[in-house]
């Protein structure tokens, strides 16, 4: 994870591809021996396309599913040849496009289909692989069932189109009553049947969401469609979810400033808390329309557990660090134990000034190699501190 210059907004999300990758082999397991198609339209839901594109590919997707030809263009323009679905039809202005960079769109017009087969014969591309998308509920995007088979008729008869899939969307697999999903289902075989029937059945035929992989085994057929569920979120009972799931974004952001109060009113979501420290913890919710306070209501601060107080304005959150305050007291105490030979001044009683301080605290609390300093009246290397601290009481630092 790489930070910003020192004058860049202090706050950042991270995203963990690690957890990308897992998430993908787990789901993949579980919709087995179906194929994964990873959705990655709208920047991979903010976590970005191309990266999380690339890693999805390498961890097994078979197929990688966007909204807009725009969206597959970029992921063609960063080397990705993968199979990409465009999960809508392409206004007829954009076939071209779809046929120059081998998207393969979801059609349910006659419009649609025609201007496909018009851009292959212009272009004079080989047959181009299409999915007839079919609305058995959802009721966004898809032709109505009664019109599936003369539309896949049509797509069959062309010489320029290959009919290679056939989909629906189910609309609530998430909740807990299988009723109108099983109903959705029984529409969707009956498609299925009489296409087959007619002009044989194609070679895909896919219908799960995440939801629908993880509550609705039936709905798996050949391809399941995953999205919110690449990136760590189950949308269905854990109880009912076969997969562990690791969240793949976090936001982060440095501390602006801490100082002790006797008592916090000011009406911050009804809380008044006495003889606490409050940390100032900038965010990005005025920018960027992330809406934390009311949907969270506890951060990890330095590898802690702290209870969120309220907003304290636009651009910023209150946490209570009372935990973390004395976790960071012990390891004053121990440094302190070693005075003699680091020749440092005790910490302010009453405020504990941000240089880096709660970030030491956490990495110590991790075990790991510490790289930053922080402020204590002056400034020294808490590596070295440590090391001298460790020696001279001969004990482990911050001990419950």
């Amino acid at each position: 994870m790489t930070e910003g210059p020192a004058f860049s907004r202090p706050a950042w999300v991270a995203v963990d591809l690690g957890a990308v990758r897992a998430n993908i082999g787990a789901l993949a397991a579980s919709a087995s021996p179906a194929a994964l198609l990873a959705t990655v339209k709208a920047d991979a839901y903010g976590h970005g396309a191309v990266p999380v594109a690339l890693a999805a590919v390498e961890a097994g997707a078979a197929f990688l599913g966007v909204a807009f030809v725009e969206e597959g263009i970029e992921l063609r323009d960063a080397g990705i040849d993968a199979p990409i679905l465009l999960l809508s039809e392409p206004p007829p202005t954009a076939a071209p496009a779809v046929i120059a960079h081998q998207l393969t769109p979801l059609v349910y017009t006659v419009n649609g289909i025609d201007a496909l087969a018009k851009a292959v014969v212009d272009t004079g591309a080989s047959p181009h692989a299409v999915h007839l998308k079919v609305d058995t509920g959802m009721h966004r995007v898809g032709c109505a069932p009664a019109d599936a088979v003369a539309l896949a008729e049509m797509i069959a008869a062309r010489d320029e189109l290959r009919f290679e899939g056939l989909a629906t969307h189910l609309a609530v697999a998430d909740e807990l009553d299988s009723s109108y999903t099983d109903a959705q289902l029984d529409a969707f075989d009956a498609v299925i049947d009489a296409i087959t029937d007619r002009v044989g059945r194609p070679a895909v035929v896919h219908a799960a969401n995440s939801a629908g992989l993880l509550a609705h085994p039936r709905a798996r057929y050949d391809l399941v469609r995953a999205g919110i569920a690449l990136y760590g979120i189950t949308p269905v009972d854990e109880a009912v979810a076969d997969v562990v799931l690791r969240p793949a974004l976090s936001l982060h952001a440095r501390v602006s400033f801490v100082k002790q109060l006797d008592e916090l009113g000011c009406r911050l979501d009804n809380h008044c808390v006495t003889q606490t420290n409050v940390d100032r913890f900038q965010d990005f919710h005025a920018d960027a329309g992330i809406k934390l306070i009311g949907a969270l209501r506890s951060f990890q601060a330095c590898g802690m557990l702290s209870e969120l107080l309220g907003c304290l304005e636009d651009t910023a959150i209150l946490l209570d660090l009372l935990e973390m305050t004395a976790a960071a007291t012990r390891l004053f105490a121990a440094v302190d134990a070693s005075r003699q030979r680091l020749a440092l001044a005790r910490p302010p009683r009453n405020v504990l000034r941000w240089n880096g301080a709660l970030a030491a605290v956490r990495k110590k609390l991790g075990g790991e190699a510490f790289q930053r300093h922080w402020t204590i009246g002056e400034t020294w290397e808490l590596a070295e501190a440590v090391k001298l601290a460790k020696a001279a009481t001969g004990s482990e630092l911050l001990a419950a």
